[in-house]
């Protein structure tokens, strides 16, 4: 194979790499945005409830909207019925619709949720759905 028959295969993997990011790259990067989205809300409430187990001070993960729908989560620390952001807040991307059993997550000094939770974060063809178990606090994430 000649240098010219090279350059000629690179250069043509290149245009059609090219039109498949084109065509689908806002959808693919829509979907790896929702994953790590995702992942973020579940380590947020893992932080939580091991703060609220560490300090005995009920933790949580606030919900926060603007323009009815949700755009961001901080963790709370809440005294007297108060909450104080500890971390954050973290935007969720603009590719996200998220949904919301409740727009705060708490768990108690032994780790329990305080109800049975689910956050829901659809991307433009992916959808993960993180649920709180109230007995034990444990977090699960899947994907739908």
């Amino acid at each position: 194979m000649s240098l010219w028959e090279l350059v000629a295969v690179a250069t043509l993997m290149a245009i059609v790499a090219a039109i498949v990011v084109g065509r689908n790259g806002r959808t693919l990067i829509g979907n790896y945005s929702s994953q790590a989205d995702a992942r973020r809300v579940g380590l947020a409430l893992l932080q939580a409830k091991r703060r609220t187990i560490s300090t005995g001070v009920t933790h949580g993960v606030q919900l926060n909207s603007s323009g009815g729908s949700i755009t961001s989560f901080s963790v709370v620390s809440i005294v007297g019925g108060v909450p104080t952001v500890v971390d954050g807040p973290t935007t969720f991307s603009s590719d996200l619709a998220v949904t919301s059993s409740h727009t705060q997550l708490t768990f108690d000094f032994e780790g329990k949720a305080g109800a049975s939770y689910w956050v829901q974060l659809a991307g433009p063809s992916i959808t993960w759905r993180i649920d709180i178990i109230p007995l034990t606090g444990a977090v699960s994430t899947a994907k739908l």
